[in-house]
């Protein structure tokens, strides 16, 4: 594992990162690509993003303020088909709108995009 600003990554894997907490959930195959709401929501400091891929996909799962700036890169790799969670933490940001975008780009090229929005009170 080598250090960065954001975390721990792995240098084998999908580079997670560690204090982001992402796990997959269930191998089972789900029926579609899918990003769901946030919980809890609002939420303060922690909060839980799940995610579904029906295939092997290149996913990126990325945190923005309202404005649209990064503020936190939560996935960013290769993962199998299965059903996943990723810990969003807000302990050093502020209380506020914050968006979360994840793009699944398959093998094959086909892309699969979403949008949500959650709340971060303290």
């Amino acid at each position: 594992a080598y250090g960065s600003t954001r975390g721990i990554h792995t240098t084998n894997g999908g580079d997670t990162i560690f204090f982001m907490g992402i796990q997959q959930i269930s191998s089972q195959v789900p029926g579609e690509f899918k990003l769901y709401q946030n919980y809890p929501n609002p939420f303060n400091p922690l909060t839980v993003i799940p995610f579904s891929l029906k295939r092997s996909a290149y996913v990126k799962l990325i945190a923005y303020d309202i404005t649209g700036r990064e503020i936190q890169k939560m996935v960013d790799g290769n993962y199998s088909a299965g059903e996943y969670e990723v810990d969003f933490i807000g302990k050093f940001s502020a209380s506020g709108v914050y968006l979360y975008r994840m793009e699944a780009v398959e093998q094959g090229g086909n892309k699969f995009v979403d949008t949500k929005k959650m709340i971060l009170l303290k």
